[in-house]
């Protein structure tokens, strides 16, 4: 199935959420959002969390760890597998929570409930980790909202010193994106501002996750009230 096809074909998702967290290799992308998304489990939210380097080909995989960065003919099919397994995970999500809701009322063979049960009531959240260097590539990830999948669509910008990310290279063990890959992502980053673009939230990733977790989770938990 094409990506197109998913998102035309894909109804409006209520109360749903993708986070994308944003940056250079090392700056704690996956990390942070592993975080966020056993966070927002635990507080009542049916979430995912979505490894952007699991949709590389073995090629571009081991074309990274020789420090090569990729070129676009490499990284928009990347990008296009990435936004197909968003939709296709979101519709996923909203299964499982129809599904949930028929367990808790007994829609199937119980007693109609006191109250009405809303059957939007659980946000659905996907946290997603990916690059998104360049303002093109966020726009692409953002007709996952303009196509009416996901209701709300935020970045988060882990926003990295050079230095940093270089100390995190070095100890990060066999992790493909090296020292030769980071110098290639930090010339093609073009760093994204509030003003240009209001929906994406930045971060000091040079903080400990103790520090980054806290405001994040006070900035998102708002739209995200079980």
């Amino acid at each position: 199935m094409t990506p197109s096809v998913v998102l035309n074909a894909a109804p409006p998702v209520p109360n749903s959420h993708l986070y994308i967290v944003m940056g250079i290799a090392a700056c704690g992308k996956s990390h942070i959002g592993r975080l966020l998304c056993q966070t927002f489990t635990q507080s009542g939210c049916i979430s995912d969390f979505m490894e952007g380097d699991d949709y590389h080909t073995d090629e571009a995989i081991e074309q990274m760890r020789h420090g090569i960065g990729l070129a676009d003919t490499q990284r928009w099919p990347w990008l296009y597998r990435i936004r197909e397994a968003c939709a296709e995970r979101l519709l996923e999500l909203d299964t499982e929570r129809q599904e949930d809701m028929e367990d808790k009322v007994g829609i199937a063979d119980g007693p109609a409930p006191a109250a009405p049960v809303l059957p939007n009531a659980v946000p659905l959240v996907v946290i997603l980790s990916c690059s998104a260097l360049r303002l093109t590539y966020r726009d692409f990830l953002r007709t996952l909202q303009g196509s009416r999948m996901f209701a709300e669509l935020r970045f988060i910008f882990l926003d990295c010193s050079a230095h940093v990310l270089y100390d995190r290279v070095r100890h990060r063990g066999h992790h493909f994106a090296g020292s030769s890959l980071l110098k290639s992502q930090l010339m093609s980053l073009e760093p994204p501002s509030v003003e240009q673009e209001p929906d994406v939230i930045p971060v000091n990733g040079d903080l400990a996750d103790t520090q980054i977790l806290p405001r994040l989770v006070t900035l998102l938990q708002p739209s995200l009230a079980v």
